[in-house]
């Protein structure tokens, strides 16, 4: 298991990556994954949001509802394994990204995170490293550069912020002066607006990024000033609106834009997909759902609404152009069953049961 942090410095918002293998399967939709920072960490409230930014996190690249928190342990968050799961001894990856917001501990020091499955509750951990910031870029002038005289002396060089507002003092003092002296700057927050995007389920249900049931997205505005935030959305082609009700996304692949503003702050345009497939495919075959014949050899030929697997009795079919699949089947005396299943790429399901009667009795003439 690896940790590392970027940037490290003390207090700053810090992009994490996690490395480990995991020993067992872990289903998508399932089973979580769970991860506990130390005590000196800084876990946004908003980290449960599906897009407070649109790919804050990534598990091998996929990405995941959020951050959502473990109540009874402090400093823990869980994410739900993404499509399509994960196998035993599979390297994952999980990257929580800077515009997160999980902040730094203040304090520069060796930490540790852990870490630990639904399938493999012991806790791994792996160290990482807060660094402290340093004055750089120091430079001096006196004015006038003469001895015995009183002179300007100005110092110019850079250092890291305070990590949290207030008012700060800097002492001055020198070796023929040794009374301090001391001026008090004040630093606050930076002004800003913002949109949390959540949805309802709160990530892709399916396979390959996709919900399989309509989706409802709520827009939530924040910002640290005394102003009153408004958000506005388009979707697809449309124009701009003013949110006021969740949206409710239905089936297609959509896109979503949004931001929000305040009487003198604009936040830029947001953008997020979703997709949603609630259907199932469609299958159209040569034959009925019971079938009698004489002959022995069998061939099933069906066609796919929409690209997908197509599986009969568990064993994988060509889908071929233009999504049309056949299968050869040898026949017993009397009943034969065939099992089908055609998934589509979102992972919906369409089975049928089919009954193929083999009879190979002639007939008899009655005078």
């Amino acid at each position: 298991m690896t940790v590392s942090v970027n940037p490290s410095d003390r207090g700053a918002y810090g992009e994490y990556k996690i490395t480990f293998v995991s020993h067992s399967d872990l289903k998508q939709g399932y089973d979580r994954i769970y991860l506990q920072f130390p005590q000196e960490s800084t876990i946004p409230c908003t980290s449960c949001a599906y897009a407070h930014c649109s790919d804050c996190f990534l598990i091998n690249g996929t990405r995941v509802g959020g951050a959502c928190p473990v109540y009874d342990l402090p400093k823990t968050v869980y994410f739900t394994v993404p499509s399509p799961g994960i196998k035993a001894n599979e390297t994952v990856e999980i990257l929580i990204k800077q515009s997160a917001s999980f902040q730094n501990p203040t304090v520069p020091g060796d930490y540790t995170l852990k870490v630990w499955t639904d399938q493999e509750p012991e806790k791994a951990q792996a160290p990482f490293t807060i660094t402290s910031t340093t004055i750089q870029n120091l430079a001096a002038s006196a004015d006038p550069e003469f001895t015995n005289a009183n002179i300007m002396l100005s110092l110019d060089f850079t250092t890291g912020s305070p990590n949290k507002q207030g008012s700060y003092l800097i002492e001055v003092f020198t070796d023929s002066e040794p009374t301090p002296v001391s001026v008090k700057i004040d630093f606050k927050d930076k002004d800003f607006v913002r949109t949390l995007l959540e949805t309802t389920p709160s990530e892709p249900n399916g396979k390959n990024g996709y919900f399989v049931s309509n989706v409802i997205v709520k827009l939530i505005a924040e910002t640290n000033t005394s102003e009153t935030p408004t958000t506005y959305y388009k979707l697809d082609e449309g124009d701009y609106k003013v949110f006021i009700d969740p949206i409710v996304i239905n089936d297609g692949i959509h896109t979503l834009k949004y931001y929000s503003k305040t009487e003198s702050l604009t936040e830029e345009e947001k953008s997020v997909t979703l997709k949603v497939d609630t259907k199932p495919p469609d299958i159209t075959l040569n034959i009925k759902d019971l079938t009698y014949t004489y002959e022995n050899t069998l061939s099933i030929r069906g066609e796919l609404s929409e690209s997908g697997d197509v599986y009969i009795n568990g064993i994988k079919l060509n889908v071929l152009s233009p999504l049309s699949f056949e299968g050869i089947y040898a026949l017993k005396d009397g009943q034969n069953f065939f099992h089908l299943v055609a998934i589509d790429v979102a992972g919906n399901r369409n089975e049928k049961l089919l009954t193929v009667v083999l009879d190979t009795t002639q007939p008899l003439f009655l005078r």
